[in-house]
């Protein structure tokens, strides 16, 4: 059964923030509260952090909407309204860092793309599963130049909605089982034909070029979700995203995140209230 937050049973079904603002005229108020994503988020942070002393709670609106930007949002608000508040968010890395983004204090990134990039790249996932390392590198030439044009539509503002209509799904022929070999040119007039503002391909091979893009290792440039998609259309059920997601909960130790600098981040914040993070 899907966690239900708390704050979502009252019949106003207020929002994150309205919740967290109740909590701060309540015991609770000496508490840290921990804004995330989304639902994975929640289950992975809220079994490894402290939560006798960290409550996380997913960054929701009354329309049950969350994400990156409703966790800076909050954060930010809620710190400026109460500057005692004892509030931090955690986000996807994503490409903000890429891009020349800033995030607001007490915003907390993951060390590699996303939540679920850190996790395939973890010693204890990789110890569960040994044949992911081979796995992961199969499918990131195309969930690479994926990411490549994710980070084209953001820094040309090209406003391409690309879940809908740029897939990972467009690389792979499951009729005959291989690879198209114009997969590259598949995504990239997907991208061109959806976008908002006249681009080219040349313009996109430029981009890749004048930014370094081969630079960065895959676990920072692959979107989580394209790799766990790929693979799951490539060997079976067992890597489709529920399945992942539910083995991600179960095998990703809570030492592997202690050693993050993520974590790490979120100690010092705790440290000032003298607050263990770790969950005992």
């Amino acid at each position: 059964m899907a966690h239900q937050p708390l704050y979502a049973v009252a019949e106003e079904q207020q929002i994150a923030k309205r919740y967290v603002e109740r909590c701060l005229k309540s015991p609770k108020r000496n508490k840290v509260f921990c804004l995330v994503e989304g639902e994975f988020d929640y289950k992975i942070y809220s079994t490894r952090l402290n939560t006798k002393c960290i409550e996380v709670v997913i960054a929701e609106d009354k329309r049950k909407k969350a994400g990156y930007q409703k966790v800076i949002k909050f954060v930010q608000e809620l710190r400026t309204e109460n500057p005692e508040a004892r509030v931090i968010g955690i986000r996807d890395k994503d490409y903000g860092i890429l891009l020349g983004w800033t995030y607001p204090d007490g915003v907390y990134h993951t060390d590699y793309r996303d939540i679920e990039m850190s996790i395939l790249s973890s010693e204890s996932f990789i110890l569960f599963d040994p044949t992911l390392k081979e796995k992961i590198s199969r499918v990131a030439p195309y969930c690479r130049y994926l990411a490549y044009l994710r980070i084209f539509n953001e820094f040309r503002g090209l406003k391409c909605p690309m879940k809908l209509k740029v897939k990972i799904s467009e690389v792979y022929n499951m009729s005959n089982g291989s690879f198209c070999t114009d997969w590259q040119s598949r995504l990239g007039n997907a991208l061109i034909s959806n976008s908002e503002t006249v681009c080219t391909q040349e313009e996109i091979d430029n981009f890749i070029v004048e930014q370094n893009l081969v630079a960065y290792v895959d676990y920072d440039i692959c979107r989580g979700h394209d790799v766990i998609s790929l693979m799951g259309i490539l060997y079976g059920n067992r890597y489709h995203r529920t399945n992942m997601e539910e083995k991600m909960h179960a095998n990703y130790s809570k030492e592997d995140f202690y050693s993050t600098n993520l974590f790490s981040r979120i100690q010092m914040y705790c440290d000032q209230f003298k607050i263990d993070a770790k969950a005992s």
